[in-house]
């Protein structure tokens, strides 16, 4: 770590940060006698740092070794996210960040046209045409924003660019640069440098004191690859950046889903040893629990049995139901785009932390959350359906979700018998449901499933298969002890 003082002379804000203030010197040779460069604010007078915006640490921050026994090193990559105008959550602090940074990166692909010996140790032809370099330039270059692979359909980048930045380490791999952790009252709490790693866990919002390093310069093949990073001289670990509610939930209508709302929070480890991540979603500055409020549609049921509630082979403990809709029906089509929306948003997640999901890089099998009958490839018409979960413990021998009817009578959670009666194969249903926490199985697949919150049955479509009825939510009368007052099969 370097003993400059730092001061408010010599450090920039990033409100202040701008490109048109710096200045590279000329190539020079560091104490090792290889090429380096420098680059100067012509406002600060010596050594500058620059206070990054609280930026999002998407995998967290650790240290690896680099051979046994040689040491250790670490990076961090800020995801500079919201920074596209006119889109929901936009950030304008963070977007001026990253074009300032990125016309950091112009400014040396410039200077390597001018001096294409010293930059790209090779001397082209006096006629070569000057955007011949600068594409050579481009190639050699290893830029501070890193826009990732691009969607082959939109030519846009896939994920929010990168923006690394190097961490120095003692020899036993604990950062040299000072940390605090900013609480949520205001008040900062220093951490031991032990203790840095445990909070920088994945999606962890940060801001950071940089400074920038020198350049370098690595011969590959014909032409030398060339780049130049950033310092971290301290870390301050931010609270959440919405002013989370513990219970506060609220389901979205069909067709308010906006995935750039959704927030996923660090991995951690259940009891079975596998990661999880919990789903929340942003609603007027606060962070809610992800839910839905779920359009009409009809029970499937098992045809086996013609029971509504469903169960898994050989248990009696995981309940659920599955909801067929007609495509037509009102609200069903926003609310299957919805979450087809949900599901790219996951994949996006899922890719950007496949280390830790999949301990590989590349993708695992996602369990399918949007369902059709048909086998293969179906047809956009084919109604979808959808599995949900009703929380019961079989102990207790109780549900733990609302079930009630159309008419607006509830159903007592122990009264299995009713229940069973009433969420019946066939019946049209409307519910609310909420997001269980991402689960990944033998580092393989993963998936988001989803449980009842509530779930209104609407009585005059429960088909009786007996001479038994459930009274109290019907209310047409009988004479008749023996007849019903709905449709018999």
């Amino acid at each position: 770590m370097a003993s400059h003082s730092i001061n408010k002379m010599n450090t920039v804000s990033a409100k202040k940060f701008t490109a048109a203030h710096l200045k590279l010197t000329s190539i020079r040779k560091n104490k090792g006698n290889k090429n380096t460069a420098y680059l100067n604010n012509k406002e600060v007078s010596g050594r500058w740092y620059l206070r990054t915006p609280a930026l999002r640490l998407p995998f967290g921050g650790q240290k690896k070794e680099y051979q046994p026994g040689q040491g250790f090193k670490c990076s961090l990559a800020c995801s500079l996210d919201n920074i596209t105008e006119n889109k929901s959550g936009y950030n304008p602090l963070v977007a001026e960040f990253t074009k300032q940074l990125r016309l950091v990166d112009e400014l040396l692909r410039e200077n390597a046209v001018k001096n294409t010996i010293g930059f790209l140790n090779h001397r082209f032809k006096e006629d070569t045409d000057p955007e011949t370099i600068y594409k050579r330039a481009v190639k050699c270059h290893h830029p501070m924003v890193n826009n990732g692979p691009l969607d082959k359909d939109t030519k846009e980048p896939k994920y929010n660019p990168l923006f690394k930045v190097k961490v120095y380490l003692s020899e036993s791999g604990l950062p040299e640069a000072p940390a605090r952790q900013k609480l949520k009252t205001g008040k900062y709490l220093n951490l031991n440098p032990e203790d840095v790693f445990d909070k920088l866990t994945p999606h962890v919002y940060v801001k950071l004191l940089l400074r920038p390093g020198p350049m370098w310069f690595k011969r590959s093949g014909q032409y030398n690859q060339f780049g130049l990073g950033w310092i971290v001289e301290s870390i301050e670990i931010q609270p959440p950046i919405l002013n989370t509610t513990s219970y506060f939930s609220k389901a979205l209508n069909p067709g308010e889903f906006e995935s750039d709302k959704l927030m996923v929070s660090p991995d951690k480890v259940n009891k079975y040893g596998a990661p999880q991540a919990m789903c929340s979603y942003s609603v007027e500055d606060k962070e809610s629990r992800l839910c839905f409020n779920v359009p009409w549609g009809e029970l499937m049921g098992d045809h086996r049995t013609n029971a509504g509630i469903e169960r898994f082979q050989e248990t009696t403990d995981k309940p659920y139901i599955r909801v067929l809709w007609d495509n037509h029906d009102e609200g069903v089509s926003d609310f299957i785009n919805d979450i087809k929306s949900l599901i790219y948003k996951l994949e996006e997640v899922a890719k950007s932390r496949c280390e830790s999901w999949f301990n590989d890089d590349e993708i695992g099998d996602m369990t399918p959350i949007l369902r059709q009958r048909v086998s293969g490839e179906a047809d956009e018409d084919e109604p979808y359906y959808m599995k949900f979960k009703l929380p019961y413990n079989d102990k207790d021998r109780k549900y733990y979700c609302t079930i009630k009817t159309l008419s607006g009578d509830i159903l007592d959670k122990t009264d299995l018998d009713n229940i069973e009666k009433l969420v019946a194969r066939g019946a049209k249903v409307q519910a609310v449901i909420r997001a269980s926490p991402i689960y990944i199985m033998n580092h393989q697949t993963f998936g988001l499933p989803f449980e009842i919150k509530e779930l209104i049955v609407d009585e005059s479509t429960v088909i009786i298969t007996n001479n038994t009825t459930i009274p109290q939510y019907f209310d047409e009368e009988t004479d008749n002890e023996d007849e019903v007052s709905v449709a018999t099969v």
